[in-house]
């Protein structure tokens, strides 16, 4: 497993930004639409071929995040594929009540301002052991 898909809110980019360079320098590769998307080109054909080519998710969740339209889309997604299954990785970025009733049945990791970097480590090495 080496495609990671980085579903957030515009708000959080900063967060996944750093998880995406933490994911990066452990060799993966890493889809985060602000990065990888270029003026003009079709979003929604960029993000369905990176969801396509995804071997796993992370979702950052925040109020702004699970207010998304697109960031529930990109949800619903992950539940759809089988190739989701223990590879759809819900992080929570700032305390919200309205998280997708099928994350609360996940392991949610927790990742407040001061808890980042520790909890950003345990989403690579959560991948990292799914990748063997």
């Amino acid at each position: 497993m080496k495609n990671v898909f980085l579903s957030y809110a515009d708000q959080d980019a900063p967060a996944a930004e750093e998880l995406a360079r933490l994911l990066k320098s452990r060799g993966f590769a890493v889809f985060i639409d602000n990065e990888e998307l270029q003026p003009g080109e079709n979003w929604a054909h960029a993000v369905g071929d990176a969801l396509s080519n995804a071997d796993a998710m992370v979702v950052l969740l925040s109020p702004d995040a699970v207010a998304s339209r697109s960031v529930q889309r990109e949800i619903d997604f992950a539940l759809s594929e089988r190739r989701f299954k223990h590879r759809l990785i819900p992080v929570i970025l700032r305390p919200t009540r309205q998280i997708p009733w099928i994350l609360e049945k996940q392991h949610l990791i927790r990742a407040s301002s001061r808890h980042r970097p520790a909890a950003f480590r345990k989403v690579a090495d959560h991948l990292a052991a799914a990748s063997e």
